[in-house]
């Protein structure tokens, strides 16, 4: 019943297909471990790849996350549509749109921690988040992965 309600009837991109995006390295980072699955809960499907990264005091987690019919949800919900803007003594934080496409980023003033968040129009989500790295690299790496094939790839029908 979930399915139907959010409109999907397909199955969600292939975990493999989804862990194959991500590199064996990210310049000097070396991938010190992936994973990916996939399954599907009350008629909704989801998949998802995870890697982290690592060079010396600098680690990153990458990962790509097929949403499927949550997809939707969320754009129903205005979570796609929401646009902030958010700044305090330790952090800045913002979101907005860049094309169609949503964006979050999340940085901590001390360089300690950040993310980079892209939802796409297909409802597949690429994030960052870094230790020891800033918002404007992690932003390289997501959209090193080539953002348009990612939007580009098909669901199975069910």
């Amino acid at each position: 019943m979930l399915g139907a309600m959010t409109g999907t009837n397909a199955a969600p991109i292939a975990a493999a297909d989804l862990k194959a995006l991500l590199p064996e390295s990210i310049g000097e980072l070396k991938r010190e471990s992936i994973e990916s699955g996939g399954g599907d809960v009350a008629g909704i499907g989801g998949s998802s790849a995870k890697a982290a990264y690592v060079a010396g005091e600098k680690r990153l987690r990458l990962s790509v996350t097929d949403l499927g019919g949550l997809g939707g949800m969320a754009a129903l919900a205005g979570w796609a549509n929401v646009t902030s803007d958010r700044e305090t003594p330790t952090e800045v934080e913002k979101t907005y749109k860049a094309g169609n496409r949503t964006v979050h980023e999340k940085q901590r003033k001390d360089g300690g921690g950040s993310e980079y968040t892209v939802l796409l129009a297909n409802g597949v989500v690429v994030e960052a988040q870094g230790d020891k790295v800033d918002v404007a690299a992690l932003k390289k790496v997501v959209e090193g992965i080539d953002l348009g094939k990612v939007e580009s790839l098909k669901r199975a029908a069910k």
